[in-house]
């Protein structure tokens, strides 16, 4: 399943993940919530991806992921969050396993 997290609150939802993968969703909606959404913009969002297939829809309705070089890529006990600007001023992360990044070809 593909998690989409803008806020802080979105977080609560996902309990099956491991505490590294919450405490970064906590870094990067913290930023989100400090520095957009409490003026009212949107500065971009996390995903979650558990699947290639999840890949898949990242690459097909939010970032391209072969095209688009990415900003920041960060190890996190046994998964792997990946920052993306593809504009001035918004952010897309992609936290994933690791195996599911080597499966789907994203080299660091």
């Amino acid at each position: 399943m593909l998690y989409k997290i803008k806020t802080k609150s979105d977080i609560y939802n996902l309990s099956n993940f491991p505490d590294a993968v919450i405490s970064e969703l906590e870094s990067i909606t913290g930023t989100l919530d400090t520095c957009y959404n409490r003026f009212g913009h949107d500065g971009g969002y996390a995903l979650v991806a558990e699947t290639v297939d999840d890949l898949q829809e990242v690459k097909a309705h939010h970032i391209d992921y072969t095209t688009e070089p990415a900003e920041v890529i960060k190890q996190m006990n046994g998964f792997v969050s990946v920052l993306y600007l593809p504009a001035t001023e918004y952010s897309i992360s992609v936290i994933m396993p690791t195996e599911v990044m080597q499966e789907a070809g994203i080299h660091e």
